[in-house]
């Protein structure tokens, strides 16, 4: 009997997200593709009936980020940048690698990559600001779009240093203060004082 439809997507979908959680936990290095399909409950022959191989994975699981925060803020429904960022920053969240974020495990290893990752990544990186600019109150700090856009930039660049800080040392009490003191900067987010 063959599979309906939307098997082929469902079950991509299923490695994109086993993939994620793999290369959050081990690192892109260290993810195989049979740890990841093992993760997903396939078996590594399937890989290849969706990816060309293990970069261009990465690369999908690099846009599938895209839709990340669309689908958080649809569950979580944020009030604005500075919820996002207490969210983002908390220490439930630090402690959350596999399922968390994924630019903060990962970001070293796109930077070691060739331009396919990094240009999927550039355009991560270009929609996450757009959709945090939009998180912010246009009324209470009258930024045009470029702007709240530069602001937003400024606070996920503060939001990431500080998850990977936090998650870094192996004192807990540091760990809260760089979860603190990135809250705080990332609050500024950039603009004037």
């Amino acid at each position: 009997m063959p599979y309906a439809p939307e098997h082929r997507q469902r079950t991509r979908k299923r490695i994109l997200r086993a993939a994620r959680r793999e290369m959050n936990r081990k690192g892109y290095g260290e993810a195989s593709i049979d740890s990841i399909m093992a993760e997903a409950g396939l078996t590594r022959g399937g890989f290849y009936g969706h990816f060309k191989g293990k970069e261009d994975l990465f690369v999908e699981v690099l846009a599938d980020l895209a839709e990340t925060p669309v689908e958080m803020n649809r569950r979580m429904r944020f009030t604005g940048l500075d919820d996002f960022v207490d969210r983002y920053l908390s220490p439930a969240h630090r402690d959350l690698v596999e399922e968390g974020c994924s630019v903060p495990p990962l970001s070293p290893e796109i930077a070691r990559s060739g331009d396919k990752v990094k240009s999927a990544f550039s355009d991560y990186v270009a929609t996450i600001s757009q959709r945090l600019g939009g998180l912010i109150d246009r009324r209470d700090c009258r930024e045009e779009d470029d702007q709240a856009t530069d602001r937003a930039l400024a606070a996920l660049t503060a939001c990431v240093g500080g998850l990977v800080l936090s998650r870094a040392v192996n004192d807990p009490a540091l760990s809260d203060r760089i979860l603190a003191a990135a809250k705080r900067a990332a609050s500024r987010g950039g603009a004037a004082e």
